[in-house]
């Protein structure tokens, strides 16, 4: 057998014919297959390096290395152990020399049902699984070679969609599709795609490549996949517009938001209007207005009704689809369950079961779910996990339930009982653990997923969870909350997912949300007070570079706790700091609206908390604090009137406060700073002896302070700043 230095040799002598097969470590199945791999390929002229041919175990890396080092390409046989693996993403990644792999260094061969991460999610991939699995030689030997010559004519049900073009503008929510989890949905995505392109009797206009608009609204219930068929449609035919943008328009807050972050990257400084619905249009009016070759695709998810998007659909140059539960739409497009076949095939691949006796126990299954996409996603991923669990078990374990709460219906009628039903079921075996103790009931899962279902469903920083298990605000040991998280994604409960480094975040379904909001509903208080702890005291305040990320991404999760954070009691305090927090970072990045509505509604929770307990002195230096950052932003706004009554409010209090415990310097400073804010209006207003009056009190109250306590290097900088 050649030694690896023979093959060295000879991949120096003729480059192009050099073939590493890169595999995960332990499994058989997967060894032999990568064994069969380089035996053909050897066969047809290529020369393969091979893990289990050419390596020692004593020099492994160095091996490794030296055989990447000659460039040659590397053909991966990607496995949930493979993305697992520190030395197989090297060899990956090593290979991989632009995010695009250009080059086409890289040739991705996927043998089980993992998803791409990182780097390598946006790479082409060929499904070579679905082959390996018939066990057609003369097949896996046609796909492999076609893998390696990458024709044209590529059977496209086997090659994956081509890596993101780097100059398109994609929203990243289009970016999660995950095309191996799709499926059933083709006459769908075909006639969405002539209803598009093609201006058919729904569309409200034609011809949206030559500059109108086409519409086509995806109605139907919960859990029906809309916006699972939306994302689809965007990243299978990303290529044919100049851009793709991704709107939230459950809310018309955060539809605005959505359309003013696409327009700064055009107009500097957008986010930062006053008028933000003013801001929302003019990048309507770019995408409308804009000289380009192909069209914008605009979707605007989970709309309420067609008055919501009226005022900020593009009038030209943009196809739009619109998700929706209501099915008043001119355009609309229902949504249907997936037909039986369909269902029973999605439900057989996601769960990797491919018997016969499997797929006869799938129809039936498929059918007590009423073929919802929803549904079968979750039962799939719970008999993925559980091989033991056959799809006939999950069925009787899902009428079982449905008979012990006969009313479910009724509770839960804004989604489908079988959602509820199987997700449901999915948590009470968290909580209740399996047979005989193993594994054990883990309990912290509910309070976890309590947690999360008062959090932005999507793109959840790890960080953010942190203090449910660390500091003063833990409710669980380390231990136990890893341990939950482990459960919730292994029963489909959550998933985790990486930002563009490489960061990791959660995601929870907007629907899990509502069950678990549902099913905490006594406990609702509790749950919104533990997830604001935590968003509060997971705010970044250390100005460093990588606050700047951590900062952009604890945002969505701060105004997403908002909207059912406690406003009431002691724990209303975490409330009011994560909206001064929120308007801190608005006011970095220029937006001075957004800041000052949230300084706004934090001082009216400050308010409430000092009236109900005027001893409070923490409760009154809050509210101060609030008129302070009230007041900078009015001053920057240029409205020096009410800046300078904000002032004057927070002086009175901070006044109060020093007279009722004059030994404390922490009041008496406070005081002086309020006196330097107020001078700095009025010399803005050009009051300047009262001005110089201000800034002569403020410079007493630091003189005091640094003659008491001379050694204090803070009081003696102050006071020398005051000078």
């Amino acid at each position: 057998m050649d030694t690896l230095d023979d093959v060295l040799k000879a991949i120096a002598a003729n480059p192009k014919k050099g073939i590493f097969v890169s595999r995960s470590g332990a499994d058989d199945k997967q060894r032999d297959l990568a064994i069969w791999v380089a035996q053909r390929l050897k066969a047809h002229g290529y020369i393969p390096i091979l893990q289990d041919a050419h390596f020692k175990r004593t020099d492994f890396m160095l091996a490794m290395d030296a055989a990447l080092a000659t460039g040659v390409r590397v053909l991966a046989l990607t496995s949930r152990e493979y993305f697992e693996s520190e030395y197989c993403r090297k060899e990956a990644l090593t290979a991989l020399n632009s995010p695009g792999n250009w080059d086409g260094r890289l040739i991705v061969l996927k043998i089980d049902d993992s998803h791409s991460k990182g780097q390598l999610r946006h790479v082409d991939r060929i499904d070579f699984a679905p082959v390996w699995r018939t066990g057609n030689a003369a097949e896996m030997e046609r796909v492999l070679l076609q893998a390696l010559e990458a024709p044209a004519d590529l059977d496209a049900a086997i090659r994956l969609p081509a890596p993101v073009d780097a100059a398109q503008t994609i929203h990243h929510q289009i970016l999660m599709h995950d095309e191996d989890a799709f499926t059933g949905r083709d006459g769908d995505l075909k006639n969405l795609h002539e209803l598009l392109w093609n201006g058919g009797t729904a569309a409200l206009t034609r011809a949206g490549a030559q500059g109108l608009v086409d519409e086509a609204a995806l109605s139907g219930t919960a859990g029906i996949g809309k916006t699972t068929l939306a994302r689809a449609y965007a990243y299978r035919n990303r290529g044919d517009y100049h851009g793709l943008w991704w709107v939230r328009a459950e809310k018309t807050d955060t539809l605005i938001d959505d359309l003013i972050d696409l327009g700064k990257r055009d107009i500097a400084g957008l986010d930062r209007w006053e008028d933000r619905a003013a801001a929302a249009r003019e990048a309507v009016r770019l995408v409308s207005e804009g000289k380009t070759n192909q069209p914008w695709l605009m979707v605007f998810d989970n709309a309420a009704g067609e008055g919501v998007i009226a005022p900020w659909r593009p009038k030209a140059n943009a196809h739009v689809i619109v998700t929706s539960r209501n099915p008043a739409w001119d355009a609309a497009v229902p949504l249907a369950v997936l037909k039986p076949a369909a269902a029973v095939e999605f439900l057989c691949d996601a769960a990797g079961r491919n018997q016969e006796t499997d797929r006869a126990e799938a129809a039936a299954l498929a059918q007590q779910l009423g073929y919802l996409p929803l549904a079968l996603a979750q039962a799939a991923s719970k008999c993925r996990n559980n091989r033991r669990l056959t799809f006939a078990a999950y069925g009787r374990r899902l009428a079982e339930f449905w008979d012990d709460a006969p009313d479910t219906r009724a509770k839960h009628g804004q989604y489908a009982n079988s959602v509820y039903g199987t997700f449901t079921l999915a948590l009470t075996d968290i909580l209740r653990g399996g047979p005989e103790g193993a594994p054990p009931p883990c309990p912290e899962a509910e309070t976890v997923l309590g947690v999360l279902a008062h959090l932005a469903p999507e793109q959840i920083p790890d960080f953010v969870l942190v203090p449910l298990h660390t500091g003063r605000h833990a409710v669980m040991a380390e231990k136990a909350f890893d341990r939950a998280l482990e459960e919730l994604a292994a029963g489909g409960l959550v998933a985790w997912g990486e930002f563009e480094d490489g960061a990791p975040h959660l995601g929870v379904h907007r629907l899990v949300q509502e069950i678990m909001r549902t099913r905490l509903a006594a406990r609702a208080m509790e749950m919104a007070a533990l997830a604001t702890k935590a968003v509060e005291s997971t705010y970044d305040a250390s100005g460093s570079l990588d606050s700047i990320a951590r900062l952009e991404r604890w945002l969505p999760q701060g105004k997403a706790v908002i909207e059912r954070a406690p406003t009431q009691g002691p724990v209303a305090w975490h409330t009011l700091w994560t909206l001064l927090q929120i308007g801190d970072l608005n006011q970095a990045r220029g937006s001075l609206p957004l800041a000052l509505a949230a300084y706004t509604q934090g001082q009216a929770i400050a308010e409430r908390l000092a009236k109900a307990d005027p001893g409070n002195a923490g409760w009154q230096r809050d509210l101060s604090v609030s008129h302070i950052k009230i007041g900078d932003v009015l001053r920057a706004q240029g409205n020096l009137p009410q800046a300078l009554q904000a002032f004057q409010a927070s002086h009175e209090i901070f006044e109060r406060l020093a007279k009722a415990d004059p030994g404390n310097a922490g009041w008496q400073r406070d005081l002086s700073v309020s006196q330097e804010k107020i001078g700095d209006v009025l010399v803005e207003q050009g009051n300047l002896p009262q001005a110089l009056q201000a800034f002569q009190a403020s410079h007493e109250i630091f003189e005091r302070l640094a003659k008491a306590d001379p050694g204090n290097a803070g009081w003696q900088r102050d006071l020398s700043v005051s000078q």
